[in-house]
């Protein structure tokens, strides 16, 4: 039988401190990419912060927020590893959810948080998906090899605005 974890108040303000500050930086980060898709860094960084995010939605409990941070740790992942090209529509999704996590986010601290319902969002992905309208015509192109293993630590990532990977 498992020990279980009383979530305070202060660790739900401390949630939401971080994840605020991750979600800052990767709105910054997804701006980035949008303009210059082919910096595989700032893919590789952005994969990062969300990760980052889903794990500590899942210590707190928080299902959906978890859940939504899920869905887009794997469409990053899909860009990171070349199986997904960085297009319009992916950017959309990414800051539509975005947007979500925020507001998400922004209620986390409330003394009762309701869920929110993220299908829209894992229909867009499973849409963009099926059309391939993310994989730039070929499901993985050779120009855009699995460097997942090879990507540089988000410290070495040329970020500009000196954005700090998460911890």
């Amino acid at each position: 039988m498992g020990a279980s974890i009383h979530i305070t108040p202060e660790m739900r303000r401390q949630f939401h401190s971080e994840t605020a500050d991750h979600l800052k930086h990767l709105e910054r980060l997804l701006i980035r990419i949008e303009q210059d898709p082919e910096r595989e860094d700032l893919v590789h960084t952005a994969f990062r912060y969300v990760h980052s995010i889903k794990g500590n939605s899942d210590y707190l409990g928080v299902a959906d927020l978890n859940g939504l941070a899920h869905l887009i740790e794997d469409l990053m992942d899909d860009l990171r590893t070349g199986r997904m090209a960085v297009t319009p529509a992916v950017i959309d999704i990414l800051l539509r959810s975005l947007d979500l996590l925020r507001e998400m986010n922004r209620r986390i601290v409330m003394d009762e948080y309701e869920a929110t319902d993220i299908e829209p969002i894992r229909s867009a992905v499973a849409r963009l998906r099926e059309d391939g309208d993310g994989a730039g015509g070929d499901a993985n192109p050779p120009e855009k090899a699995d460097l997942s293993e090879k990507a540089d630590p988000p410290e070495k990532a040329d970020l500009s605005e000196k954005a700090d990977p998460p911890e």
